[in-house]
C-alpha cells in the first residue's frame, strides 16, 4: 500500500482533557469506533476507545 493511501485513511484527533487514566480526544472528521486502538507520540502511547461522548468526542483509557 502506498504511503499516500495510508495517510488518506488516517484520522487525527486532539487531546482536550486528561483526568487520571481517562483521556478525552476530539476528532473533527470522524469518530473512531468503540474498542479501536489509537497510537500517540509516535506509537509510544496506546489508547483504546471506550466511549463516544458526542459526535466529535471520545473518552479513552490509557
Amino acid at each position: 500500500m502506498s504511503s499516500g493511501a495510508y495517510e488518506a485513511r488516517m484520522n487525527f484527533g486532539t487531546v482536550v482533557a486528561v483526568r487520571g487514566s481517562v483521556v478525552d480526544v476530539r476528532f473533527d472528521v470522524s469518530l473512531p469506533s468503540i474498542h479501536t486502538v489509537l497510537h500517540a507520540d509516535e506509537g509510544q502511547i496506546v489508547l483504546e476507545v471506550l466511549a463516544q461522548r458526542d459526535a466529535h468526542l471520545c473518552a479513552r483509557l490509557h
